[in-house]
Order: structure tokens, then sequence, then C-alpha cells
């Protein structure tokens, strides 16, 4: 009878001893899954805030990406504009102070000026094409003191231009002679040679460009005055002398 109750004894205290083992256990367990679930929703949080941040990114780099490309075109429109205003030929004269008048053609395609106009001043013809910006020098008058200046130009009906070529220095010439300007050589075809006293100063086409008017002035003998005259003629004749008829004198 003893025996029985010491190993019954022995198991009670056997038995005791381990179910508080397993509850420290489960205890454990049950802190460290706790902690588990705090490391883990911290890692969600830590995800979430990175994922947010990475969105963050990817939007600054799109907005430096567009903001770039608006540099980039405002610099590409910038150039292409400083590039059609040196192409424009208008800017020759705004530029450099041009004090003179743009003739242009009846298709105003294309246009005439000459570049300097003024008291005992050189000028030479520029022709300006309206749609390529292209921009020819005809003449090459050079200021030396006794080469001639161009003091008038003007277009026919038929396209043709014309110049007063005269004296550039001196206080009283006022015009010159009357030329036929080849706009692709340079070349002038001489039409008009006003005797000595005489000057042309200005051309008129009228009669719906039939007819070509000459305004002259005819100096007195000492220079010191002057008269108006006026000449017509038939284009259909000045476009003959252009095509290589010979001058026509004015005495």
């Amino acid at each position: 009878m003893k025996n029985k109750a010491f190993i019954a004894f022995a198991l009670a205290l056997i038995l005791g001893g381990s179910s508080g083992c397993t509850s420290e256990l489960e205890d454990q367990i049950a802190g460290l899954e706790s902690d588990n679930a705090s490391l883990q929703s911290q890692l969600d949080n830590m995800e979430k805030i990175m994922d947010e941040q990475e969105l963050t990114i990817d939007d600054l780099k799109d907005q430096v990406q567009e903001s770039n490309r608006i540099i980039k075109t405002v610099l590409e429109d910038n150039a292409l504009l400083n590039d059609q205003e040196m192409m424009n030929p208008l800017n020759h004269f705004t530029e450099s102070g041009f004090d003179g008048e743009i003739i242009y053609r009846a298709d105003s395609r294309v246009f005439a000026y000459i570049d300097y106009t003024g008291f005992e001043v050189v000028g030479n013809i520029f022709i300006g094409h309206v749609e390529s910006g292209q921009l020819e020098q005809v003449t090459n008058y050079v200021t030396n003191g006794s080469d001639p200046a161009v003091k008038k130009i003007m277009w026919t009906s038929s396209g043709r231009l014309l110049a007063i070529v005269g004296y550039a220095y001196g206080t009283i010439s006022q015009g010159g002679s009357v030329y036929d300007v080849n706009r692709e050589t340079g070349e002038m075809t001489l039409l008009f040679q006003p005797g000595e006293g005489l000057e042309i100063i200005d051309l008129v086409e009228s009669n719906h460009g039939t007819r070509l008017t000459l305004v002259g002035i005819r100096f007195d003998e000492n220079y010191m005055d002057y008269e108006s005259f006026s000449l017509d003629y038939d284009l259909d004749e000045v476009e003959g002398i252009m095509d290589g008829g010979s001058h026509i004198q004015i005495d």
C-alpha cells in the first residue's frame, strides 16, 4: 500500500510540473506571435510609405521631364525665330538705319530698296524675296569720291526694275540717268541719257501701265536755278530699248 501511494504521489508531481511548463511555453509563443504581428504591421506600414515615396519620385521625374521638354521646345522655337529673323530681308535695313523706301513689285512677291539715301551718300539696290527671305545686292557702287549712287527706283507693270543713277557728290545733283536693272546679273542698261545741265529726278507709270513719264530738271547756265519738265514715252518703246535698242538722248 505504501508503494502504491508513493507512485501516485510521484505521478502527481510529474503531471503538475509538466502542466506548468506547457503554460509557460504557451505564454512565450503568444508573446512571440504578438511581437511578430507588430513587426509585420510595421513592415506593412514601411512598404506603404515606400510605395507612396516611389509614386512621389515618379511624379517628380515626370514633372522634371515635362519641364525639360518645355524648355527644349522654347529653346528650339527661339532658335527658329532667330533663324527666321536672320533670313528676313527686312532686318537688313531696320538694323542698319535704313531711311529709304521699299518698292514692291506688282505681284507683291519681290521688293526692292536703296540701302542708303541722302546727301552725298552712295546708295545701292537690294532685292528681297518675300517667300524665301532671300536678299540680294544688285549694284555695287562704293564710296570713293567718284562713284555714282542709285537715287530712285521703280517697278514697271511688266516687272522690270528701273533706276535713276547719278552723281553721289555735289550740292546741286538731284537725279541722273535712267537705267534698266537686270536683277539677276546686276547689269545696267542705259535707257535715257540727259544732256548737259539736265537730270531725271522721278519716274511715273501711267495710263494703265502703257505710258512712262520722266520728270526732270533743267539747270540754268550757272547751275544756280532750275526749271522742271516732263516727258512721256510709250512703255512698249521703252521695253524695246531694254531688250537691246539704243538709249534715248534727252537734250
